[in-house]
């Protein structure tokens, strides 16, 4: 996985890029990693 600095800016851009109900339980695990 990318790094915990590169995860925390990217976070906000892959909730709104990617739809949280196609894939929340991986995307909210990436996102606490």
């Amino acid at each position: 996985l990318v790094a915990p600095r590169h995860c925390r800016g990217k976070k906000e851009h892959t909730a709104r890029h990617v739809p949280t109900r196609k894939r929340k339980p991986d995307n909210s695990m990436v996102l606490i990693k």
